[in-house]
C-alpha cells in the first residue's frame, strides 16, 4: 500500500486525533437551514453520488428542478462517454468454464456509478441491490450478477410491479432464493417468503402512514400466514435456469425456461382471496400483480425509500404523503420517477440536511466524484489496489455483489450497523491510499489526481485551495474545520500538504454524514 506523509501543526494534530478516535460520529442536523447552494449539495448527495463544485454551480444556476426532471428520464441523457470509458467485460470463458477477470463486472458497476451522467438512476441501483439483495457467493456467476444489475438499472425508475416481475424471473434471483428448478407438489418456499417479507410488504400490516395495525390482542396483525407462503410457492413453480454449453460467451450462455410439468396451476387461496394462476410462464407475473396491490406494500416501500434517501426516522405525514403519490401512479410506467420527484419536493426533504451517516460506497464514490478521482482497471494484487475482490469496499463492509445475507448490508433504519471501530480504522486506511497514491504508482488504480485538483482550483494559494476543498467535500465546513484547514495549508501548500488536507477532510465527521 502507498504511504502518505502528513505535516502536522499543533491544531492539525488535535483534529487528526479526534478523527481517529471518533468511531461512530453521531449525525447532527444543521443548527440553521442550509444555504441555497448547500441545498443543491444536499440533493446531489442524497439522490446522486455527490458532484464536483463545478457541477453544483451548474445545477444551482439552472435550477434543481431542471436537473432532477432530466435525471428522472435517464434515457434522455447521453451517457455514451461514460459507457465507452468502462473497462471491457469478459466475452469468452476459460476452457474450464470459469470467467477470466470476472471481477471486471463489479468494477464496471463502480466505474459507471462514478462516471455516469445518469446519477439518480445509479443511486437507485444502489437502493435496489440492497432491497432485492442477492449475492455472488451463492450465484457464482458475475456475468449473471451483472445482468441482474442491468435489470435494476433499466427498471429502477419505472413501474414497481414491472420491476418486481423482472427481478423475480432473473436467473440470479432464481438461483439465490432457490426458485430454480422449483417443482410441485412440495416446492421450496424461500423465494415466496422473502418476496412477501422483504421485497414487497413486510410481516406486519401497515397503515398508510407506516404505523403498524394492531390486532384485537394488541399484537400487530400479520400480512400473511405460512399457508399463504405455501400457496405462493406452489404458484411460482416450473422455472429453470439453463446453460448453453456451446456458447462460450459468459454474458449469453444462460437463460430461463419454463416447464409446465413442474408447475402447479389452478386457483390459489392467498391472503383470503382466490387468485387464478395460469399454467404458463405468466404465472409469476399473475402472482406479483396480486401481491403488489396489497395495502401494506405502498407504506412498506415508501418508508424504506425515505429511510435510504432522506431520514432513518421519516414522519408519519411524510410517509402518508408519498404513499398517496405511490398509489396514484400505481399503473404508470414512470411510477417510481414520480415518487422520487415527490420525495425531493416534500417540505421535510431539506430539514434532514446532514442527518444521515454515509454508506461506505457513498464515502468512496463521493470522494472520486467531488474531486478529480481516478479509477483504472485492476493493476495490482493488494487490497489497496482495488475497490472490489478483497479491496477497499470489501474491507469497509459493502462490496456490492457480496451482501452478507438476504437482508443485504444493513436493514433500513439501521445505518449505524455499518459503522464500528474496526470499520472506521479501515476507512482511514482507505483514504490514506486514495489521498496518498500518485498516478505514477503502477499498483494504484484508485486515487485523487493532485495536479488535476490544482488545475480545477485554478490557484496555488492555500486559502483558495482550502475554500475549494471545504466546498467540495463538506459544504464549506464548520468554522473550526475552516480554521484548521487554513492553518495547515498555509500560504502556498505543496503536494504532500494537499494530500494531508484531503486525508483530514475525508476522515472528518463532517464528511461522514449526508
Amino acid at each position: 500500500m502507498t504511504g502518505i506523509r502528513l505535516r502536522l501543526s499543533a491544531g492539525m494534530g488535535v483534529a487528526l486525533s479526534m478523527v481517529v478516535g471518533l468511531a461512530n460520529p453521531p449525525p447532527a442536523i444543521a443548527d440553521q437551514p442550509p444555504t441555497a447552494r448547500a441545498q443543491v449539495q444536499h440533493l446531489l448527495r442524497r439522490l446522486a453520488f455527490s458532484a464536483s463544485p463545478a457541477t453544483v454551480s451548474a445545477v444551482a444556476a439552472a435550477g434543481s428542478d431542471v436537473w432532477l426532471r432530466a435525471q428522472l428520464t435517464p434515457s434522455g441523457i447521453d451517457d455514451s462517454a461514460a459507457i465507452a470509458s468502462l473497462e471491457p467485460e469478459p466475452t469468452t470463458t476459460n476452457p474450464d468454464g470459469t470467467i477470466p477477470n470476472e471481477f471486471a463486472y463489479e468494477r464496471r458497476f463502480i466505474q459507471r456509478a462514478v462516471r455516469s451522467l445518469r446519477q439518480v438512476q445509479m443511486k437507485l441501483v444502489l437502493h435496489w441491490i440492497d432491497h432485492f439483495a442477492i449475492g455472488d457467493e451463492k450465484v457464482h456467476d458475475q456475468a449473471m450478477m451483472s445482468r441482474y444489475e442491468t435489470v435494476l438499472r433499466n427498471g429502477g425508475l419505472g413501474n414497481f410491479e414491472q420491476l418486481v416481475a423482472a427481478v423475480a424471473a432473473e436467473p440470479a434471483m432464481l438461483i439465490w432464493l432457490d426458485n430454480d428448478g422449483n417443482a410441485a407438489p412440495i416446492p421450496n418456499e424461500n423465494f415466496a417468503r422473502e418476496l412477501m417479507q422483504i421485497y414487497l410488504m413486510g410481516v406486519d400490516r401497515l397503515n398508510a402512514d407506516g404505523s403498524v395495525i394492531p390486532g384485537p390482542n394488541g399484537n400487530p396483525l400479520p400480512n400473511y400466514s405460512q399457508a399463504d407462503v405455501q400457496q405462493v410457492a406452489l404458484a411460482m413453480t416450473g422455472f429453470n435456469v439453463v446453460w448453453n454449453d456451446s456458447d462460450p460467451n459468459p454474458n449469453t450462455g444462460f437463460a430461463v425456461s419454463f416447464d409446465p410439468r413442474s408447475h402447479y396451476p389452478g386457483a390459489r387461496q392467498i391472503m383470503g382471496q382466490t387468485v387464478q394462476v395460469p399454467s404458463n410462464a405468466t404465472c409469476m407475473t399473475a402472482i406479483i400483480h396480486f401481491l403488489v396491490r396489497q395495502p401494506s406494500v405502498a407504506p412498506f416501500q415508501v418508508r424504506e425509500l425515505l429511510q435510504r434517501f432522506v431520514t432513518e426516522a421519516p414522519s408519519p405525514r411524510y410517509i402518508a404523503d408519498i404513499v398517496q403519490v405511490w398509489n396514484a401512479h400505481l399503473d404508470d410506467p414512470n411510477q417510481l420517477a414520480n415518487v422520487l420527484w415527490a420525495i425531493a419536493h416534500h417540505p421535510e426533504f431539506n430539514t434532514t440536511y446532514r442527518s444521515m451517516p454515509k454508506q461506505p460506497v457513498e464515502l468512496v464514490l463521493g470522494a472520486l466524484r467531488q474531486l478529480p478521482g481516478v479509477l483504472r482497471p485492476s493493476v495490482g494484487q493488494g487490497p489497496g489496489d482495488d475497490l472490489v475482490s478483497g479491496g477497499w469496499l470489501t474491507l469497509l463492509g459493502q462490496e456490492p455483489y457480496f451482501p452478507p445475507s438476504v437482508f443485504s448490508f444493513y436493514r433500513p433504519g439501521q445505518l449505524s450497523s455499518l459503522t464500528n471501530t474496526n470499520l472506521v480504522l479501515q476507512r482511514t486506511g482507505t483514504f490514506t491510499d486514495v489521498a496518498g497514491s500518485k498516478p505514477s504508482d503502477d499498483t494504484a488504480n484508485v486515487l485523487i489526481d493532485i495536479q488535476a485538483l490544482r488545475t480545477r482550483v485554478g490557484s496555488t494559494a492555500g486559502p483558495k485551495i482550502a475554500a475549494y476543498l471545504l466546498d467540495a467535500l463538506v459544504d464549506g465546513g464548520t468554522p473550526a474545520l475552516q480554521q484548521t484547514m487554513a492553518s495547515y495549508l498555509g500560504a502556498k501548500p505543496d503536494d504532500d500538504q494537499l494530500r494531508g488536507a484531503l486525508w483530514l477532510l475525508l476522515n472528518s465527521p463532517s464528511y461522514a454524514v449526508n
